[in-house]
């Protein structure tokens, strides 16, 4: 298909390729493969009993290789971010984990429904962030999309939060040993302390 097309029934195809406007009112089953160059937009319940790819070629499950933006709540049984080395370069180990997580304030918010009634936002009361108070400190967790509204990439505070604990151990194995070395000078002070009022005692009686 190639231009605009319009259906009010059902489609049944074993391959459809559209390269223009297509719109379904009814349903529509695609047997083999259906490829559309342009948008595509669901407004009801779609399942994919195969591989969905959006901006890529191959696919097992859902792939998408431009990204996906989802106004609702996602829900899955499961998740896996791609983390192999062999991906990555510049490695290096965060510092400063702790101050940065003790610049930060956790929020309570509710969401502005009646000024962005498109985003489908819900009535609860939702913990985070205020991704502008997070971009201050943390910039690599912040995204800015086209209309200039700021996310928060929430995965990457698992190893801020990872290393700030680290840190926060080294601080608190650090007032151990102080608090040791404390206790043990306690000690010596009270067996000097003792041993001097031993020897006043003996002065005393060898006085009299």
């Amino acid at each position: 298909m190639s231009g605009v097309s319009s259906f009010t029934a059902a489609l049944n195809t074993a391959t459809s390729t559209a390269t223009g406007l297509a719109t379904f009112t009814g349903g529509i089953a695609v047997a083999g493969t259906s490829s559309v160059t342009g948008g595509i937009t669901f407004d009801g319940t779609t399942s994919f009993t195969g591989a969905l790819n959006v901006g890529a070629t191959t696919a097992t499950g859902v792939y998408t290789g431009t990204g996906i933006s989802v106004s609702g709540t996602v829900t899955a049984s499961g998740s896996a971010l791609t983390s192999d080395r062999r991906y990555k370069k510049d490695i290096a180990r965060l510092t400063s984990a702790l101050d940065d997580v003790m610049k930060i304030r956790g929020v309570s918010y509710n969401w502005r429904r009646s000024e962005f009634p498109t985003y489908a936002f819900d009535n609860n009361t939702h913990y985070g962030f205020i991704a502008q108070e997070v971009e201050e400190v943390i910039p690599e967790l912040v995204g800015t999309d086209e209309l200039g509204m700021k996310s928060i990439r929430y995965l990457g505070f698992t190893p801020v939060l990872l290393e700030a604990m680290k840190e926060q151990q080294a601080e608190i194995e650090e007032l151990k040993e102080l608090v040791k070395e404390l206790k043990e000078d306690n000690i010596m002070i009270r067996e000097e302390l003792e041993a001097l009022r031993e020897l006043v005692l003996g002065l005393g009686d060898g006085v009299r």
